[in-house]
């Protein structure tokens, strides 16, 4: 089975795909976008509920990432520093977890936040949103990454990061805005819309989310808050699709029929809990 993860990694760095990879979907979570949201360029591209015309624009939306020198980047710096010495930690733990974004086993980061476990089986329609919502948060980093190419830290510094193997990849796809953080940030507020009563902890658990990137040294702090924004942006744009907002009611009656259930979460909540009360979490 191709992991969903190499179809996130063609999407956010489109030179490191060969044309032996692939962008098939995860056999355990029936994807289908809805049939009248075809792209209409980057042939090839998976396709989430948006169309490329309705995708978010990140390089209207951002301000551009800090310059050479400036206190902002300075800042940057410092982080990056700050957090290398996570590394080997548990908090590195939970950012390698985060960094996985392979279907279906990503759906569990926010069970705990949750306190019930989202899934294929139990929540499939959810589980299809989780994925497409992915791909138009993704999708909408593309061009401010290729438009500003900020050099990640990790090639900077020379130190280990979360890439593994997908370094070399990863060195050829912009650091600004964060994809990963763009995509977590966007499930933290549709899923704190659905369970408002726990709007706090999945929201914390979104900014977290975040913050991995750094712990991961894939990402700089202001990758992470643009990534935000872009995240913020691509929701706002979800709210206004029709297949979206029929999927999120759906999705809705879902998770609150898995939380009446009484189903736990997939995760070791409390060590996660442990990992994230940190500087980073």
């Amino acid at each position: 089975m191709q992991k969903f993860l190499i179809l996130i990694t063609c999407l956010l760095m489109i030179n490191a795909c060969t044309s032996t990879q692939t962008t098939q979907t995860p056999k355990e979570v029936k994807l289908e976008p809805p049939a009248n949201k075809v792209p209409t360029s980057r042939e090839g591209m998976p396709t989430g509920y948006l169309s490329i015309e309705e995708t978010p624009d990140g390089i209207k939306i951002l301000s551009g990432p800090p310059t050479a020198g400036s206190p902002a980047q300075l800042a940057d710096l410092a982080r990056s520093q700050e957090s290398l010495k996570l590394h080997g930690t548990a908090r590195w733990d939970v950012a390698m977890q985060d960094h996985d974004l392979d279907f279906p086993g990503a759906l569990s980061t926010y069970d705990c936040a949750l306190g019930t476990s989202i899934n294929p089986t139990d929540t499939p329609t959810l589980a299809k949103l989780m994925q497409l919502a992915v791909i138009d948060a993704g999708l909408s980093t593309l061009k401010p990454k290729e438009y500003f190419f900020v050099e990640r830290p990790f090639v900077k510094n020379q130190a280990p990061s979360c890439a593994g193997d997908q370094s070399e990849g990863y060195k050829k796809s912009g650091a600004y805005p964060s994809g990963h953080t763009a995509a977590g940030w966007a499930w933290a507020v549709i899923l704190s819309e659905m369970v408002p009563e726990r709007a706090e902890q999945i929201l914390a658990r979104g900014r977290a989310y975040g913050q991995s990137r750094v712990v991961c040294n894939l990402h700089w702090q202001s990758d992470v808050e643009a990534g935000r924004i872009i995240g913020d942006a691509a929701v706002e744009a979800l709210r206004k699709d029709t297949d979206f907002t029929l999927d999120a009611m759906q999705a809705r009656k879902e998770l609150m029929a898995q939380i009446s259930s009484g189903a736990q979460p997939a995760r070791d909540c409390q060590a996660e809990a442990d990992a994230l009360a940190t500087n980073q979490g």
